[in-house]
């Protein structure tokens, strides 16, 4: 069985740099499973983003 999407392990199109944390005490550590879907003509991605307060 073959995927049907290919995965570019240099590229990837969401990084913990590219979305600002819930509040300013807490730092994004990862992003989980994301996944992209069209729904009524648009594009929308989901993604679960794993997130712990600074350590001080």
């Amino acid at each position: 069985m073959s995927d049907i999407a290919v995965r570019c392990k240099l590229n990837p199109i969401l990084s913990p740099k590219d979305l600002e944390p819930s509040n300013p005490h807490m730092v994004i550590e990862g992003l989980l499973n994301p996944g992209v879907f069209e729904f009524d003509g648009k594009i929308g991605v989901l993604v679960r983003v794993a997130e712990r307060s600074i350590q001080r």
